[in-house]
């Protein structure tokens, strides 16, 4: 029974070390672990749920906290769900749901959903707190926000990648996800080297189609799994879930 660590710092903390959750997750006795940099509200957790949905019964998933997990409730609800449906567990700190055997401590699961609960809290204060400051420099006259990024910030693997991307190989989501980047990062970067409308796909098969995606579609064929819940695992839209069916029955 393998034991895996899930480390995450948001997009917004870069001067954040990981390097902390990654030895606390060591002591803990994660055999290997998996590093992600992005908002824990964020709905484009695909390696979240892909690591989830990896996971073997019996299998512990390993975080330091619950907010790590996710800083959205309706996001836990979710990943507690998966666990109960692959019959894992979840450990953030003293903290474990256990789904393994088929019932989970009630006063367990009540902790980690009010840990939940505190963690969007938190967000959400300090979203409050930022937009009423951004909101008093704006009456004083004094531009909040970042510097804006100029064509010369785009990193150079986005740029190395960008012809295969006009010639049609890989769709956005997959650019961003091979680039390591969230998707309303790249729409920027390619608005910056002067990308404004979306290429066309020449000649998508089965290979174009995400591998997290090819994963759950014999549970989808078996019947196992409905469009929605195939759609949310798998973190993309139905629209584009549609069309990788159709693709993989083509292939099929």
């Amino acid at each position: 029974m393998a034991v895996v660590g899930y480390a995450r710092i948001s997009t917004n903390e870069l001067n954040q070390n990981i390097k902390r959750q990654v030895d606390e997750l060591k002591k803990q006795g994660a055999e290997k672990i998996r590093e992600e940099c992005i908002s824990g509200a964020s709905e484009q957790r695909q390696l979240l749920f892909k690591l989830v949905n990896e996971l073997e019964e019996g299998d512990t998933l390993v975080a330091t906290e619950v907010s790590r997990i996710s800083r959205s409730l309706h996001q836990l609800c979710h990943v507690v769900d998966a666990a109960k449906e692959r019959k894992i567990k979840i450990k953030c700190g003293s903290v474990e749901v256990d789904c393994s055997r088929g019932r989970t401590d009630p006063n367990m699961l009540a902790m980690f959903y009010v840990m939940g609960v505190f963690a969007e809290l938190e967000r959400g204060v300090t979203v409050d707190r930022i937009n009423s400051g951004l909101e008093s420099a704006k009456k004083e006259g004094r531009t909040g926000g970042r510097k804006k990024k100029k064509k010369e910030d785009v990193p150079e693997n986005v740029k190395k990648m960008l012809p295969r991307f006009i010639n049609g190989e890989y769709s956005k989501a997959e650019y961003a996800r091979k680039a390591g980047i969230t998707r309303p990062t790249l729409y920027k970067y390619l608005r910056l080297l002067g990308v404004v409308e979306k290429p066309k796909i020449k000649g998508m098969t089965a290979k174009n189609v995400p591998e997290n995606v090819k994963l759950l579609y014999p549970e989808y064929l078996a019947g196992k799994l409905s469009k929605s819940e195939y759609s949310r695992r798998v973190g993309i839209s139905k629209p584009t879930l549609y069309k990788y069916i159709d693709l993989l029955k083509n292939d099929g």
